[in-house]
This record gives C-alpha cells, sequence and structure tokens, in this order.
C-alpha cells in the first residue's frame, strides 16, 4: 500500500492520513464486518506507534479486536494476533497487567491451534514472561521463559539469535530468583567471541560470581566484558557504564579503594553527560561511589554524593505520587 511506503520513508503524516482516506473508503461500503476492515484499523494502529501515539494505536487496535470478532471464531489465528497487538500497545504504555491479560488470551487461542513446540507459541511465552519480570513475579516469569527455551531449544537452528537470546534471557531469569550457580551455567553456552551478546553475558556471569562472593573470578570476567564493550565505542558511551560499575564494586568489595574509586568515577562521569539529572540510574551510580568515599574515610565527599543521590530520589518520588 502507498501509505506504508510513505512509512517506510519516514513520511508518518502522509501514511496516517492515507490509511485513514482507505478505512474511510471501506466503512462506506457495507458490510462493515467485513474482514478487511479490521486490517486498516492495524494499519492505522502502526503508524501511531512509530510516531510513538501508543494510546491512540490501542485504540485503533481495539476497533481490529472488536470487528474481528464478528466474521472470525473465537480461535482463528486473526483474533490471537489482534490480542498481541493490544497487548504490545499496553506495554508501551507501562500497563503491564492489562498488557498480560491480553498476551494469556492470545497463548490460550494459539494453544488450540498451532502444535505444543512451535515458535510462535514460543515468542508469545516470551512476552507473558516479560510482563510478569515488570510486574516483580520472578518466579512466575522464570517458568514462563523456561517454557520459552524450550520451545526454542527444539524448534529453531542452533545459529538462529532467538536461541541465542533465550540463554541469555534465562540466564537473567535464574539470577533475578537468586539461582546464581544456574544462571552461570545457562548463561555461559551462549558465549562466543563474535557473538553479539558476550560482552552482555560476561557482565551477567561477573554479577554471578560477585554474588557468590568469589570477587577474583568476578574481577576477571567483568575486564573480559569490558574489554568487549568498549572495543567499538567511544570512551564516553552510555552502555561502558555497566561493566565500570561493574568493577569499581567488586573492588570495592576486595578493599582496593583506589581502584574501585577510578572505575566508580568513571561510571558517574559518562552517565552525567549521558542522562538527565534526575535520572534514577545517576542516583545508584552517586550511591556507588559515595560507598566507596565513606569506605576510604572521606565522609563529606560520601555525604556530597548521597545529598546528590536523596535529591533525584525524592524528586523521581515526589513525581510518582504527583500523578
Amino acid at each position: 500500500m502507498i501509505g506504508d511506503v510513505h512509512l517506510r520513508i519516514g513520511n508518518s503524516g502522509k501514511a496516517l492520513s492515507l490509511h485513514q482516506q482507505a478505512l474511510g473508503i471501506q466503512k462506506i461500503a457495507p458490510p462493515l464486518n467485513h474482514p478487511h476492515l479490521p486490517s486498516s484499523y492495524d494499519y492505522i494502529s502502526t503508524v501511531y506507534s512509530v510516531t510513538g501515539e501508543y494510546a491512540n494505536a490501542l485504540e485503533s487496535y481495539q476497533q481490529a479486536l472488536e470487528i474481528r470478532h464478528i466474521p472470525f471464531p473465537p480461535n482463528h489465528p486473526h483474533i490471537a494476533s489482534s490480542y498481541r497487538h493490544v497487548g504490545l500497545m499496553y506495554k508501551s504504555l507501562s500497563e503491564y497487567s492489562k498488557s498480560l491479560e491480553y498476551y494469556e488470551t492470545e497463548l490460550k487461542i494459539k494453544k488450540t491451534i498451532l502444535p505444543a513446540n512451535h515458535p510462535d507459541l514460543a515468542a508469545t511465552y516470551y512476552n507473558i514472561d516479560y510482563m510478569y519480570y515488570k510486574l516483580t513475579e520472578y518466579s512466575k516469569a522464570l517458568r514462563a521463559h523456561q517454557v520459552t527455551f524450550e520451545i526454542r531449544e527444539t524448534a529453531i537452528p542452533r545459529s538462529d539469535p532467538d536461541l541465542a537470546s533465550s540463554y541469555f534471557d534465562i540466564g537473567l531469569a535464574y539470577f533475578v530468583v537468586g539461582e546464581y550457580s544456574k544462571a552461570l551455567e545457562i548463561s555461559k553456552k551462549v558465549l562466543s567471541p563474535n557473538h553479539p551478546y558476550v560482552g552482555d553475558c560476561y557482565n551477567n556471569i561477573g554479577e554471578v560470581y560477585c554474588n557468590m562472593r568469589d570477587y577474583k573470578k568476578a574481577l576477571a570476567v567483568d575486564q573480559q566484558a569490558l574489554e568487549i564493550i568498549i572495543a567499538p565505542l567511544p570512551e564516553n558511551h552510555r552502555d561502558l557504564v555497566h561493566p565500570y560499575n561493574n568493577i569499581g564494586i567488586v573492588y570495592n568489595k576486595m578493599k582496593e579503594f583506589s581502584e574501585a574509586l577510578s572505575y566508580q568515577t568513571r561510571a558517574v562521569e559518562i552517565r552525567e553527560k549521558a542522562l538527565p539529572p534526575d535520572d534514577l540510574d545517576l542516583a545508584t551510580s552517586y550511591h556507588d561511589i559515595a560507598d566507596v568515599y565513606s569506605n576510604i574515610g572521606k565522609y563529606s565527599k560520601a555525604r556530597s554524593f548521597n545529598d546528590r543521590e536523596l535529591t533525584i530520589r525524592e524528586k523521581n518520588c515526589l513525581t510518582i505520587i504527583l500523578t
């Protein structure tokens, strides 16, 4: 469609106008429950989503879902797709309970029409896993991701990026619920020198070793992570904060405070340049560097960073209360 062409070249306003015109024409010609009509609502939702107008996209996707219920049986694949679209928009609006509700309905439909090891089921379980994670229901998130992982291991090639991603994600899931040895075992399976997740995986494995109080191994792995992540990036890139921060924390645990201070200072400097002044990640960096200053007896410096951390956290709490 011409509207899709305009959207691909970045002309979202023209794309929206054309799709709305197409919808208007389709609504004039009966019947209003024609199976092609929801597609026009989907196209309009896509444009709204690309431009960040998620509430409008949600409304249009809901209209598409409502119309699809008329000509199609309740377990039709088009119905499942509509539930996924609505769930995605609720996710974009940070309404995770609502999103979970729609993803679970999508899953119920797909389980009636797809074999148990179909990759599309894995994608839906993955979305459910992510919603549980955002809702801090970590045990449920882990169970959902275990299903995702099992399906992908049997249904897709070993070289498929989705399988590598599943190794990475299930390692994180085990980490979140405190099963650090299991997290380490799973995460190591994804590690190969040229894998796109390799730096992040080393970061996570370093955190596992740190939580197991094996600081020498944690430091070695964190330094590997930094070496991999820093190679293609400019020196002040925000993705460097995680490895700098991890190394700083490990040195602090090992009581090598001058090294800890050096790495935490780099993390603070990068975040101060890359983030808005009231960002909670910046507060975390202030907390970590304050801890180092406190350990070396520079209490006024520690207090200064603690005060900055507190200011950010109070401001964010006030924002939540007022909204």
